[in-house]
């Protein structure tokens, strides 16, 4: 007798703990994570949301200091300058219209570029975009192959009559060779302070007004400026570099003529501390 009232209250224990357990589990709630509802680029450029991103496995530096355009450019597609990038954060200029090399000023700053800004982690940037065009979002992935690899979306459009280009793109960096009617071309290899060693690229334009130009490149000939203002008509036929103002920083001097005739127009462009150049025409005789 006893044996069975022993079985029968070890059976009572059993069925108490499994009750017990049956109400625990339905109490317990079990969160999940939908992997698609967390984008790697949802981000903000407050201090606060950038630690997390290093640039440290990346070298970054074949992408600073040139332009970058479209292939198969026309007059409303657009190019980056790449300013800076650090600690997580990647900075620049950004122009719709017309390439950044064809609209430089004394300045960075001038109201003349838009500009460019946003988050970089392993080679893959986010950011946000802005100029007199419009503004938006460009995802840009640095390639291997010295190419970049873009996403462009306007999320405000300034003129209504033209097309923006929205979509995937590809820049490569701006070259000598994307001007395919430039002649009676000349190469003045020179050493400046901000640049290191460099080219001068001098030469014709044979478009509808033939004019003159002046171009800064690297090995590779890629464009890193413009040398603006030369005059229609007459060719480079002399290139001088020195320190003209006395600041310790190199200065360019271009000089412009015609074959047979005694002309000669000379500009003078004075390198600062940024890279960019002071356009200070120094003469303009015009001898019988």
């Amino acid at each position: 007798m006893k044996k069975i009232v022993l079985v029968i209250f070890v059976v009572y224990l059993i069925c108490l703990s499994a009750c017990a357990t049956n109400n625990m589990l339905s109490e317990t709630t079990y969160v999940t994570h939908d992997e698609n509802s967390i984008s790697l680029y949802d981000y903000s450029l407050s201090d606060n949301n950038i630690e997390d991103f290093s640039t440290e496995e990346y070298d970054y530096s074949y992408y600073l200091q040139k332009t970058w355009v479209i292939r198969g450019i026309n007059d409303f597609m657009p190019s980056i300058y790449i300013t800076n990038i650090d600690n997580g954060i990647v900075e620049g200029k950004w122009s719709l219209h017309p390439i950044l090399p064809d609209c430089y000023v004394n300045s960075f700053e001038s109201l003349e570029y838009g500009t460019i800004k946003g988050i970089i982690n392993n080679g893959e940037a986010q950011c946000k975009f802005d100029d007199v065009s419009g503004s938006g979002i460009i995802k840009l992935i640095f390639k291997d192959n010295s190419i970049i690899e873009a996403n462009i979306e306007f999320t405000n459009k300034e003129y209504i009559d033209k097309e923006y280009p929205n979509g995937n793109y590809i820049f490569y960096p701006y070259s000598i060779s994307d001007l395919s009617v430039l002649t009676d071309k000349k190469i003045y290899p020179i050493e400046l302070e901000y640049w290191g060693k460099v080219n001068i690229i001098t030469g014709y334009i044979t478009a509808h007004h033939p004019y003159a130009v002046a171009y800064l490149t690297d090995a590779e000939d890629n464009i890193l400026y413009r040398f603006k203002g030369l005059t229609n008509g007459v060719k480079v036929t002399e290139v001088v570099i020195e320190d003209m103002n006395y600041d310790g920083l190199s200065d360019i001097k271009i000089i412009l003529g015609m074959s047979g005739v005694k002309t000669r127009v000379e500009y003078i462009f004075i390198q600062m501390e940024n890279g960019m150049f002071y356009n200070s025409k120094l003469n303009s005789n015009f001898n019988n």
